[in-house]
């Protein structure tokens, strides 16, 4: 009886060993699957911050490229534009230009055109002015000696003209005769005075023309009023009249001889 207690002993302390190693063994493992674990844990975190890099850098260039492309097609629409619109502007100037050449020459034709059927007006209107002028003017010159021959005979001296007018209730008809004289002489001065108008005062022909034209209508002035006064006008005024009034028919067909070939020209 007295063993035992000490058998007791052995049997009892073997399996608290047993258990201890067996703890041991566990706590080791244990250890050991934690850091495997942590390094799995570890390995997997940094592979996954590692892939997170990786596609966060790949899409970044990627979205870099991309916005590199479309900036790049923007800047080449931009320019492609601005090009065009060179282009456009280039055509617009250049059709602008084109137009204004066109219509300068066109006004220039136009303006060439009125002044041509303006000068011709005028020329023509002087023609027909002229010939009213020298067609009236021998009439009248001829109606006003017809006039004093006829009232000489029939007073015979004994009255003058001026006297007869003022008395025009005694002498209707020779009141009358000299009233259409009168007339026709303000008819003749009104057409010398659209004459003057007409003609260019700037050219040294046309002024000359001018002057002579005043100085008919004086000699005729002069004529009439010798006339009516009861004198007869000197011979040698009235030969100097005469040749007047043919140079001045001559100067005026030249003149418009010259004018009508430069309309000629010009229309060419």
């Amino acid at each position: 009886m007295p063993q035992q207690p000490s058998v007791q002993t052995i049997v009892l302390q073997q399996p608290a060993k047993t258990h201890m190693e067996l703890n041991a063994s566990t706590d080791k493992t244990a250890i050991s699957s934690f850091a495997l674990s942590v390094v799995i844990a570890l390995a997997l975190g940094g592979l996954a911050t590692w892939l997170a890099y990786w596609y966060g850098r790949k899409s970044f260039d990627l979205t870099k490229q991309s916005f590199d492309v479309v900036l790049e097609q923007i800047i080449s629409s931009r320019q492609e534009a601005e090009r065009l619109h060179k282009i456009t502007m280039e055509q617009i100037c250049a059709n602008i230009e084109s137009n204004k050449e066109t219509s300068k020459n066109q006004l220039e034709i136009m303006f060439k055109d009125l002044h041509l059927k303006r000068t011709l007006n005028i020329f023509e209107s002087l023609r027909n002015e002229f010939s009213t002028f020298f067609s009236l003017l021998d009439d009248e010159i001829l109606k006003i000696f017809n006039f004093s021959d006829r009232f000489n005979q029939k007073f015979r001296g004994g009255l003058h003209i001026r006297n007869a007018i003022a008395q025009f209730e005694k002498y209707p008809e020779i009141y009358n005769q000299y009233m259409e004289l009168k007339n026709k002489r303000f008819t003749l001065r009104n057409t010398m005075e659209r004459i003057n108008i007409l003609l260019d005062q700037d050219d040294p022909n046309q002024v000359d023309i001018s002057n002579r034209l005043v100085n008919i209508f004086e000699g005729y002035d002069k004529i009439s009023n010798a006339v009516f006064d009861g004198q007869r006008p000197e011979q040698n005024f009235i030969e100097i009249f005469e040749q007047d009034t043919k140079t001045l028919k001559i100067a005026v067909n030249k003149l418009m001889s010259s004018e009508m070939q430069k309309l000629s020209s010009s229309a060419l």
